[in-house]
């Protein structure tokens, strides 16, 4: 995602069509990479990558 998403994701519409998966998917990998500290979530849909 990294690679993918350049560092800050600025809607999950946005992250869906771009990375050609489903909105639960991507909600549920990002939940994920919360929960292990990669990632902060800014807001309503918004997440940054950390590091």
């Amino acid at each position: 995602m990294k690679y993918y998403c350049y560092g800050s994701l600025k809607s999950i519409e946005e992250a869906t069509n771009y990375l050609h998966c489903s909105r639960r998917q991507l909600q549920r990998i990002l939940k994920k990479l919360c929960d292990e500290g990669k990632m902060i979530k800014e807001g309503k849909g918004k997440y940054k990558i950390k590091g």
